[in-house]
Order: C-alpha cells, then structure tokens, then sequence
C-alpha cells in the first residue's frame, strides 16, 4: 500500500517502514456465495440456484466485493437460496448448448453417475419453460 505523508522535517527517509491503522467504517452484513457459484454469460454474471428436487434456475445477478474465495451478491439471490458450486460450470455448458430450456435445467437421476442419462441416453432433460 502507498500512501502521502506530511514530511516537513524530514525525518521520513526513503524506503522506510511504518505500521499504520485503517479504519475500514462501520460492519454490516452482507449475502456471499463461493466465488465456484458464479458463471458469466454473454459478459453478465449469473448463478443457479435450485429450484426443486434435481432442478435449477438461471438467475442474472449483481455482484460486489470479493475476497479470499468468496463474492457479494448485492441482488439476484436472496438468503436461505440453495447455489449451485459444484457443477455450475456444466450447468452453463448445458444452457448454452440449448439442452435447457429459457434458464431452467431438470437433471434426471436415475443412475446415480454424473452427468445423469435420460430415457433416450442424452446426458440431460430439458425443463418446461418457466412461466414468463
């Protein structure tokens, strides 16, 4: 960190060490998700979050600080909202190779291997569109 210093004396010499405090303001709360659940989409960042048993969302969302693994979620999430970390990527992968169906992704488990098959063998179902 740089920082200017009054040195009218001049007893501050180049390359001088100093210990200072910072005051970083007042703490306040703030909704997190591990830097894994975010994805970018057409230059937007975007999570999944599910939705019910084997099911998943797309949610735009709006970011703020990180630090140390993990991203603020100033919108698009609220708390108590299962994010997808751990498969986010193929989440994507699936959307944007059209198996999934305007944001919504429905894994069918049947085999218990990853990723899981459908009746057909393809390696994902589609979901119903959600209601606009």
């Amino acid at each position: 960190m740089r920082c200017q210093v009054p040195n009218a004396d001049g007893r501050l010499k180049p390359e001088m060490y100093a210990s200072l405090a910072l005051g970083a303001g007042e703490a306040h709360e703030v909704l997190v998700v591990p830097s894994a659940a975010v994805q970018e989409l057409r230059g937007k960042p975007i999570v999944f979050v599910r939705t019910a048993q084997g099911s998943f969302e797309r949610r735009d969302v709006t970011l703020g600080a990180e630090a140390e693994g993990w991203i603020e979620v100033r919108s698009g999430v609220t708390q108590g909202e299962s994010v997808v970390t751990t498969g986010a990527f193929l989440l994507k992968s699936e959307l944007l190779r059209g198996r999934a169906c305007r944001g919504g992704v429905t894994w069918a488990r049947s085999s218990g291997s990853w990723p899981p098959r459908c009746g057909s063998g393809r390696s994902c179902c589609c979901a119903s569109p959600p209601p606009p």
